[in-house]
């Protein structure tokens, strides 16, 4: 708990960046003229854009290495919660602690990795998945090659 200086909302921190990868999942499928609430691997609905959360998935990992980097630098300390005794949710990020964690994750996205034979952001590559499953749906293309980072 993080009254107790623990990582118990830790799993909140990664649920907000897990939704900034979703938003940006959702917005290159906008871009690419895809409609995002029609998933393959995640079930559709009128609600949910099931195609932006199968587009998220081969780059979870970045939301979660930054998590597991936040805790093992000790970024966030409990200075960086504010604990509320019966709010909803009852622990949120202090304005610092949101600035800190949020520009760490758009540093992460703009980080450039080499991929195949591609050197480009993460940001880039959410972007060149999205376009090649559009050229798959236009049918410029037979196959989907997946993002794949070697390690």
């Amino acid at each position: 708990d993080v009254r107790d200086g623990g990582i118990d909302a830790y799993p909140d921190v990664l649920n907000l960046l897990y939704t900034q990868l979703f938003r940006q999942c959702w917005m290159t499928t906008v871009i690419h003229g895809l409609d995002p609430h029609l998933g393959v691997l995640h079930e559709s609905s009128d609600r949910y854009a099931a195609l932006a959360a199968d587009l998220q998935e081969p780059f979870r990992f970045l939301a979660e290495r930054l998590v597991l980097d936040v805790i093992r630098r000790r970024r966030l300390t409990r200075e960086h919660f504010i604990v509320g005794e019966k709010a909803t949710p009852p622990v949120t990020l202090t304005r610092e602690g949101l600035k800190m964690v949020l520009g760490d994750w758009e540093k992460r996205l703009d980080a450039i990795v080499k991929v195949g034979g591609s050197k480009r952001s993460y940001r880039d590559h959410v972007n060149e998945q999205t376009s090649r499953l559009a050229s798959v749906v236009r049918g410029e293309r037979t196959t989907l090659e997946p993002f794949r980072l070697k390690w």
